[in-house]
């Protein structure tokens, strides 16, 4: 990565750790991310999480519903989070932002977040209030259904997933990203992405 040789970079990283006199962090005593289980909720809205706007003048309200698969180690489940969500993204917007028109921010989608995949519902409305999108969120989410969804439209999906992620990176900070990831997940897989 980047615009020096192994050798360079190491040199590089030598000069850091005698500037800074860097110690190695013994492993028992790393931060690991953490992920809390919480409890499944046989109906509702499962754990709702509010934080009031501090700014009485502020009159927007917005909701971040998420659908979280636990398990980082069942890579064809997360890949098939990834489908759904790139399934899922347009007629979510199309639903909520362009029918509905219930907020400027409207979209829905996957988020990969250390190494667990969740499908991630967000809108941003400045005249609902939050428990009516989060009513909203939930009905397009049960209405929802790929059975109107062909098999070769959804390896149409696949096909775009696997082109984009065996894609060059076009930007350094791209590369990093990917393996930032994995170090902060402890997993060091830097070839991932190929598999």
């Amino acid at each position: 990565q980047g615009n020096l040789n192994e050798n360079q970079a190491l040199e590089s990283a030598r000069k850091v750790a005698a500037a800074f006199a860097l110690k190695v962090l013994p492993e028992k005593e790393r931060g690991m991310p953490r992920f809390l289980q919480l409890p499944l909720a046989r109906e509702g809205f499962g754990n709702v999480l509010l934080r009031p706007e501090p700014n009485v003048n502020n009159n927007n309200s917005a909701v971040i519903v998420q659908f979280q698969h636990g398990d980082r180690e069942q890579i064809k489940q997360q890949l098939a989070m990834e489908v759904l969500g790139a399934i899922i993204a347009n007629p979510f917007f199309t639903e909520l932002r362009t029918k509905q028109q219930l907020g400027y921010i409207v979209s829905g989608g996957v988020s990969n977040r250390e190494g667990v995949r969740s499908l991630v519902f967000s809108v941003q409305s400045s005249f609902a209030d939050s428990a009516y999108l989060t009513e909203k969120v939930f009905e397009f989410v049960n209405a929802f259904s790929l059975k109107d969804i062909s098999d070769e439209r959804i390896a149409e999906y696949v096909q775009s997933i696997v082109v984009k992620k065996l894609e060059k990176d076009k930007r350094l900070a791209s590369e990093v990203g990917r393996h930032w990831s994995e170090i902060v997940i402890g997993r060091f897989d830097y070839t991932r992405v190929k598999k």
